[in-house]
């Protein structure tokens, strides 16, 4: 393989990723991995004219960044973090992030890529109950939080109904009146003895 064609950038396409433009910024979903990858611009950039494929050359200038050491550490950053990413190859060899960082100084203010991994649709949609069995990806109603696999409700959240419904240390305090009482509020379920 020629050094030429090593150094060609190219957009990896399919159904699998779901583009969304954002001003000058790019938001790309990986529907196989289910991670989101935020595109800064000149990452945007390089990735749009990766479509046709281009040079290193190119995205050095589309960088444009501090001096041509700046720029080609740059562009070199981006598309390494783009690669990472998934959305596109090169034949460049492995760098080393924190010698590209080092050699890009001041102009290494902000990430290029930022990519998170999505909660899966069920987990997004959860909203579990107090009182709920629940996982880390899981997300409880309101107030509550998923604490040792269980979704509970937090000091002075309200809605409890029962002393279950609270995370220990807290109870939950419904309060005092005649007729049904009214959902409480969960406290603490000790008052520090103050003489």
């Amino acid at each position: 393989m020629s050094t030429r064609k090593s150094r060609v950038v190219s957009q990896i396409k399919g159904p699998h990723l779901l583009v969304q433009e954002l001003g000058n910024e790019l938001v790309i979903f990986n529907r196989q991995t289910n991670t989101a990858h935020m595109l800064n611009p000149q990452a945007a950039a390089i990735y749009r004219a990766a479509a046709d494929g281009c040079s290193m050359e190119e995205a050095a200038r589309i960088v444009d960044r501090g001096n041509e050491v700046e720029r080609d550490a740059a562009a070199a950053l981006a598309v390494a973090d783009l690669a990472t990413a998934g959305v596109v190859t090169s034949g460049l060899p492995p760098v080393s992030r924190r010698s590209l960082l080092r050699t890009m100084g001041a102009a290494a203010t902000a990430p290029m890529v930022i990519s998170i991994l999505a909660p899966t649709p069920a987990a997004a949609a959860s909203n579990l109950p107090p009182q709920a069995s629940c996982t880390v990806e899981d997300s409880c109603v309101q107030d509550a939080v998923c604490l040792r696999g269980t979704c509970c409700l937090v000091e002075f959240a309200f809605g409890c109904t029962s002393n279950a419904d609270c995370c220990e240390p807290f109870e939950c305090d419904q309060g005092i009146g005649p007729g049904p009482l009214p959902p409480g509020i969960c406290k603490l379920a000790f008052q520090p003895n103050v003489t």
